[in-house]
């Protein structure tokens, strides 16, 4: 019994040390928050709290009218007012051995108290004598000051007017000017006066002189002060040698040449001083005898024009003999007089064109019993020209200028005898040596020469004319051979060309399906073929065809490699005959190739797709495929806008202009175009190199000179918009009279898919479609393997890659980076070369700032991160977007959440409609997929 009891005593020994060691629960600190209970307007305060434990303090406000922000150690919490009348709740709470604590605070937001109002003065400090300064004076809280007076310490050395002009009345001194309203004083300036600062010019400077001038006196005067006089001056030359100065300033010119002369001025006097000091003329040439002969560039054959040789240098006395001698030149000839004595500027003679080409006329001069004066002779040159009226037809597409047989000619001359030409060149009088350049002035929306409206050589064989569609095209030409030493064109040939291009019929036809597509038939090439090659010359079969795709043909559609419209035809793609699978993703087969209509609307309306069939020996015959799209509305475009010549818009205005005047029509002014509607672009080619049209500028049918081409004119509908859009103009006879206010309408359709990438579905992101083919032409976004991934998040590298094609290549395409991110390594696999390019731009611009020293380029960008980039490239190139909305931060519940470096750029955004959101939500941390990185470029772009 005792051996159990001692058992039992052990046992419960070892429970009592046992509950002694085990932890108890204890309990959390208190917390209590300290601070001020009231902050003002724009004012901040600082709220603490007594908690000494280690857990983090969180904090939290409620209610409208101010902002908070916590501290980064969650210590402190502060709260800036801005809106008075209201009141917030701030909570602090800690969770300590999993019990929460919290105490919450009232705060009132009051307005600031008003300051009392200040008067300020500002003016100059310094005034020369007779000089005037005007000062202002200003309240500070923008009150009237009426009846302000204005006092001057001293009006002897500087007086002040009722307005506040101060004027400098002595010499030097200094008087301390004030104002007073009512009883508010303003501030204090002292105004210092100083001689006035007079400037020394030289009067009496010839441009040039003779050696035989004498008499040509030199003064020198000043600009501000009109009867003040030098004190004294020294005059001397720049080379005595060539023209001499003695010390009253009279010239004497010594030898050919050039000589400046420099004046040193004494002033003394008690009111100026000089600003400057010595003062040196203009250069003054001292000429010798020289001979001039003034003759036009170029005379009509049969036509006469007159030389005029001119002596200068010469007494007006002098008896000077002019010999005239004549000589042939690439077959051009001129006749004239051989011989003249005559005083000086009467040795004019008349000279006849007497055959088409280049001829010259060497002129010399002698003085008459006088052989010691050498005169070196001149050489002018003259082109002999015809007029010509050239009417030539073809059936080729691509029209080599200098090919025989594929172009008949009809060659008029003068109107009256005709001829035929081999070739066009032939038939343009064109020739070796000679260059030639085309204005076409009827019918450019059939075609172009490849030398635009600019001079080419006669001698380039690439010189062509490519047509787009059947038509006629009326062209003013000149053929001029160029004079390299004078910089002067001479004239040997000039006239119209009347170039009409098919029948009106395709090469080969089709009409749009039902669908809005038509796939082609590969025996109509094989037939092609075979009808044209005998006349070319060449033999073989049809091997494969190539299409000519520009951004603007075909111009109401799109041409596919195959019927399910997955890829689009390029200009490098061969579609083949017999076609068999490979792995040349450039290579397609012929009778799958379609086109499909790209607009829902289409009014009659023909297409045209240039080709080129091709024999296996890379013989090449050119062809055009003309294909009837139906009926429709003739103006209807997509978001890729509109040439007004490529898309026959300018035809259009000028058929309303004739039928609402009878007259023709000269030019037109555009109204302003509203930004909720798009952008007019003159000369477009993207959008930031190209020039806003505004209304100020005056657009041309026919411009001639500096004048703007309507043609050149482009309309880009804003991002989102669909529907009609309307754009007024005012349309001028030649005479600037007969005006016509009237206006072109464009439908806008929206995209039900992409034309470029198959995975920008009618099913899945018919919404982002547009967007997607706009970056695609703007050359922003290109895809891989023909696909976008429109669903995947882009990357912070990826990003930047956009903004910087879109809006920074331009100027730092070529840019040296010699400095970046540390994670932002050249030669990595993890992300391209141009994406190394365009980070480094945006470091060295200050658009990327990174974090922690890091860029983070394969990180997923955030939706905050991105309107900050995007801000930032903005105001780094200067780019203004016109749209706004009357959305504010107020319509999203989640603004407050917008980390603070971002605020300024989300609030910008949605001032600008490129932030919408979703649901009322802004949704700053979530990331950003591609589809939509293409709509908030797009509308960037476009606002």
């Amino acid at each position: 019994m005792k051996k159990s009891i001692t058992r039992i005593g052990a046992l419960l020994l070892v429970l009592a040390l046992l509950v002694s060691v085990a932890p108890f629960a204890l309990a959390a600190d208190a917390i209590n928050i300290s601070g001020e209970s009231q902050v003002k307007v724009e004012e901040t305060i600082t709220l603490s709290t007594d908690y000494s434990g280690t857990e983090k303090v969180q904090w939290s406000m409620s209610g409208d009218g101010a902002t908070g922000e916590e501290s980064t150690d969650s210590t402190r919490y502060t709260v800036t007012g801005e809106t008075a009348g209201t009141t917030v709740t701030v909570t602090a709470s800690v969770t300590e051995n999993g019990e929460t604590i919290s105490d919450t605070h009232e705060i009132h937001v009051v307005a600031a108290e008003a300051a009392k109002p200040t008067l300020t003065i500002t003016g100059a400090n310094t005034l020369e004598y007779s000089k005037t300064a005007a000062f202002t004076a200003a309240m500070s809280d923008g009150s009237s000051t009426e009846g302000i007076a204005w006092s001057s310490s001293d009006s002897a050395v500087a007086d002040v007017s009722e307005t506040g002009v101060v004027t400098a009345k002595a010499a030097t001194g200094t008087a301390t000017i004030s104002a007073k309203v009512g009883e508010t004083k303003s501030n204090e300036i002292t105004v210092t006066v100083t001689k006035m600062k007079v400037t020394p010019q030289i009067d009496g400077v010839p441009a040039a002189m003779n050696l035989t001038d004498k008499d040509k006196t030199l003064s020198v005067s000043f600009a501000e002060v009109e009867d003040l006089e030098p004190t004294s001056v020294t005059w001397t030359s720049s080379d005595a040698t060539k023209l001499a100065v003695d010390d009253k300033g009279v010239l004497t010119p010594k030898a050919t040449g050039k000589a400046t002369i420099t004046a040193t001025v004494t002033l003394t006097n008690d009111l100026y001083e000089l600003k400057t000091n010595p003062v040196t003329s203009s250069e003054i040439t001292v000429g010798g005898v020289v001979l001039s002969v003034s003759a036009p560039a170029s005379v009509e054959r049969l036509d006469s024009i007159t030389l005029v040789p001119t002596v200068n240098g010469l007494s007006s006395d002098a008896v000077v003999n002019y010999t005239f001698d004549y000589k042939s030149s690439d077959s051009g000839k001129v006749t004239g007089a051989s011989t003249s004595v005559s005083t000086s500027n009467k040795g004019a003679v008349s000279v006849l064109g007497s055959s088409v080409g280049v001829a010259s006329v060497t002129v010399t001069a002698s003085v008459a019993n006088n052989s010691d004066i050498k005169i070196d002779p001149v050489t002018v040159y003259i082109g002999v020209y015809e007029t010509h009226t050239v009417e030539a037809s073809t059936d080729s597409w691509k029209l080599k200028l200098s090919e025989v047989g594929a172009l008949k000619t009809l060659y008029k001359d003068n109107g009256s005898n005709t001829a035929s030409r081999n070739s066009l060149m032939n038939a343009l009088g064109a020739a070796d040596g000679t260059y030639i350049k085309f204005d076409i002035i009827e019918g450019k929306n059939v075609g172009s020469f490849s030398s635009g409206s600019g001079w080419v050589s006669v001698n380039n064989s690439a010189l062509t004319f490519t047509a787009v569609r059947s038509g006629t095209v009326t062209a003013e030409y000149t053929v001029a051979w160029a004079d390299s030493k004078t910089k002067t064109d001479h004239v040997v040939a000039e006239g119209t060309l009347k170039l009409t291009v098919g029948d009106g019929e395709g090469d080969i036809e089709y009409d749009l399906g039902s669908n809005g597509k038509v796939t082609f038939d590969e025996k109509d090439f094989v037939s092609f073929w075979n009808d044209n090659k005998s006349a070319n010359k060449y033999t073989g079969s049809l091997s494969y065809v190539k299409f000519d795709i520009t951004t603007s043909v075909p111009y109401y559609g799109i041409l596919y490699t195959t019927s399910s419209a997955s890829k689009v035809v390029t200009t490098s793609h061969k579609a083949y005959y017999n076609y068999s699978a490979t792995n040349n993703n450039y290579y397609c087969d012929l009778d799958q190739v379609t086109y499909v209509v790209d607009t829902k609307n289409y009014d009659g309306l023909t297409d045209t797709v240039p080709f080129t069939a091709y024999n296996d020996k890379g013989d090449g015959i050119s062809g055009i495929i003309v294909i009837n799209l139906g009926e429709g509305d003739a103006a209807t475009i997509t978001s890729r806008g509109v040439a007004f010549g490529a898309g026959g818009i300018t035809e259009i205005i000028e058929a309303n202009y004739k039928a609402a005047t009878g007259k023709d029509l000269d030019y037109l002014t555009f109204s302003s175009v509203s930004a909720s509607s798009g952008k007019l672009f003159y000369n477009f080619s993207n959008i930031l190199n190209s020039t806003p049209v505004t209304t100020k500028y005056e657009f041309y049918v026919d411009p001639t000179g500096t004048q703007m081409d309507l043609d050149k004119v482009a309309f880009v509908p804003r991002a989102g918009l669909y529907g009609e859009v309307s754009i007024k103009y005012t349309g001028y006879d030649v005479n600037g009279k007969n005006s016509y206010e009237g206006k072109i309408t464009f439908k806008v359709t929206q995209k039900t898919k992409s034309a470029v990438f198959s995975d920008v579905t009618a099913t899945s992101y018919s919404w982002a479609a547009d967007s997607v083919d706009f970056l695609y032409y703007e050359e922003v976004a290109n895809g891989s393997n023909g696909k976008y991934n429109p669903k995947s998040n882009i990357t912070r590298g990826d990003f930047m890659l956009m903004l910087y094609r879109a809006f920074l290549e331009e100027d730092y395409g070529n840019y040296n980076v010699t400095s970046n991110f540390p994670d932002v390594v050249k030669g990595t696999t993890s992300y391209s070369k141009e994406t190394y390019q365009a980070v480094g731009v945006a470091k060295y611009l200050g658009i990327a700032q990174g974090s922690n020293g890091k860029y983070n380029p394969t990180s997923y960008i955030t939706r905050e991160e991105a309107m900050t980039l995007i801000y930032r490239t903005l105001d780094e190139v200067g780019y203004s977007m016109s749209y706004t909305v009357s959305t504010s931060t107020s319509s999203f519940s989640d603004y407050s959440s917008v980390s603070s470096y971002a605020k300024a750029a989300i609030k910008d955004l949605i001032g600008h409609g490129v932030v919408i959101g979703t649901n009322g939500k802004i949704q700053p941390k979530s990331n950003i997929t591609r589809a939509e990185m293409a709509v908030i470029l797009h509308r960037v772009l476009t606002y």
